[in-house]
């Protein structure tokens, strides 16, 4: 094989090779997306509905074998607001990706406000959608949900949040 011909069927065979990584880190990604908003829906329901076992089921086995007091957390959130959900939208996601060897995590920051009655809310939480290092972790690791007009008082950085539900005083 000529050295022209050689250089050639290396430059292919690297497009090729980076075309197809390329697009399967972006169906992974668009999927962990879809998943994401899907939990989003789930957490906003259970809110609704008040459904402790429902919300419960969405954190990880690690928080839940954690986390003692988790019921008695979801039961305090519950109990923060009163009414149903008439709304809610989007305000903000932010995802942490590691691929390394092999393993893959995928953590997504999000933030919703959500609307019960006349009063706006701000829901916070951080979910684990694949992590392969620790598949423990899988789920939600937190959830904080506060009065609009209490954000700033309970202001603090996602790393800070505990795992399981942040409870204001």
């Amino acid at each position: 094989m000529s050295k022209r011909k050689f250089i050639v069927f290396v430059v292919l065979y690297m497009l090729i090779f980076v075309n197809c990584r390329g697009k399967e880190t972006m169906r992974l990604f668009m999927s962990h997306d879809q998943k994401n908003l899907e939990i989003a829906d789930k957490i906003i329901t259970y809110l609704d509905l008040k459904d402790e076992d429902g919300l419960y089921s969405l954190f990880s086995e690690q928080v839940i074998e954690e986390d003692e007091a988790l019921k008695d957390e979801i039961l305090a959130l519950f109990n923060s607001y009163h009414g149903s959900v008439v709304k809610y939208e989007e305000r903000a996601i932010g995802v942490e990706a590691k691929i390394e060897k092999g393993d893959k995590l995928s953590q997504y920051y999000s933030k919703f406000r959500v609307w019960i009655g006349e009063r706006e809310y701000v829901l916070y939480y951080i979910y684990i959608v694949e992590n392969s290092f620790n598949r423990e972790t899988e789920g939600v690791r937190t959830i904080k949900f506060i009065r609009k007009e209490d954000e700033k008082k309970y202001f603090c950085y996602w790393d800070q949040l505990k795992a399981g539900v942040f409870i204001p005083e």
